[in-house]
């Protein structure tokens, strides 16, 4: 991620929290014309943390976040890129822009290879997720209680084409969450087993270079 001077409002942000205000957890940036720098593994800028990188590139930019994990190339071999919030919650109202720029994996890349939107997030293997694909869509949880330590909550059949850019926006109420895309409903779905209640969010991907813009999330008021 870019190593450009960074200007957060601390004071804002601070206030929105108690206010229970919705505001931008991305970085405010200083354009300073420098080139954008990858983000070590672990490393914290502003109101993100870049928790791993497939060995390729997690990059802030001024208008949201990058991931460019190394593309994989065998069939048992999988990159994939995570940065979450530094700022957990309960219930949540998270929104992003989410668009794959191009699937890394060769020769054939797997659907499930664009960008994922995450919340409810507290380790790599627990944190709910929504992707868009480009055969249908997956409203799913990482839970090692399952095998592959995957639960798929609910999946539809509506395409979302690679290039395409998404409006996405979740909301979670205790362990109800609802999702909806471009301004339409998706899917409504109430985890009655073992919920997660709390986390970050974030964003992640697998073996894709995807971006994400207009990330709000906020605390909703009682």
């Amino acid at each position: 991620m870019t190593r450009v001077r960074r200007l957060l409002a601390l004071a804002v942000l601070a206030a929105a929290v108690l206010a229970g205000i919705a505001y931008a957890v991305s970085t405010i940036w200083e354009d300073s014309g420098e080139p954008e720098r990858p983000w070590a593994e672990g490393s914290v800028h502003g109101p993100w943390r870049s928790v791993f990188d497939g060995h390729g590139e997690n990059i802030g930019r001024p208008d949201g976040l990058a991931l460019s994990p190394k593309p994989s190339k065998e069939a048992g071999e999988t990159h994939a890129g995570l940065i979450v919030s530094t700022q957990q919650y309960t219930d949540v109202n998270l929104r992003a822009k989410m668009r794959t720029l191009a699937q890394l994996r060769t020769p054939k890349p797997n659907p499930w290879e664009v960008p994922w939107l995450v919340w409810g997030y507290s380790d790599p293997e627990h944190f709910y997720y929504i992707t868009l694909k480009p055969n249908g869509w997956e409203l799913g949880k990482r839970d090692p209680a399952y095998p592959g330590g995957q639960r798929f909550l609910m999946t539809g059949g509506d395409r979302f084409p690679v290039g395409k850019t998404s409006d996405v926006r979740v909301g979670q109420r205790g362990a109800r969450m609802e999702v909806s895309v471009d301004g339409r409903g998706l899917v409504a779905y109430e985890d009655r087993e073992r919920p997660y209640l709390r986390g970050n969010v974030g964003v992640y991907t697998e073996d894709a270079r995807v971006v994400f813009s207009a990330i709000t999330a906020d605390a909703p008021e009682e």
